[in-house]
């Protein structure tokens, strides 16, 4: 089996490496590296994390924040604390009874766009 796609931030390893199996060749600082959802940052050796926004204010329900959690794909699972304060914040909408299709108070809202867009 032919190994191919590899990648490093180590200069004398993609030098050791053949061109043809390197997965980016790193010419340029801003080059990211995206691998099963992750982003890795080759310059600063650091992983990035993206959740896209697609709701607009006046979308904000229980039904729209648990799709926005229920959409952080985290594998290594660095972002435990982050996930455990998103389920927090939902328990906190369980425990008012609010309907799922409902819209969330205005300092919920708040609340949550505070976490979320950070």
């Amino acid at each position: 089996m032919k190994f191919h796609k590899w990648s490093s931030n180590s200069k004398d390893m993609r030098q050791e490496l053949p061109y043809e199996t390197q997965e980016y060749h790193f010419d340029r600082d801003e080059e990211k590296v995206k691998t099963l959802g992750l982003i890795w940052n080759p310059k600063y050796d650091t992983f990035e994390f993206s959740v896209s926004d697609t709701t607009n204010n006046s979308e904000w329900t229980k039904s729209t924040i648990l799709s926005h959690i229920a959409r952080i794909f985290d594998p290594m699972g660095l972002l435990g604390p982050v996930i455990v304060t998103a389920k927090l914040f939902m328990k906190n909408i369980w425990l008012v009874k609010r309907d799922w299709d409902q819209p969330l108070l205005e300092d919920e809202i708040q609340n949550w766009k505070k976490f979320f867009f950070l």
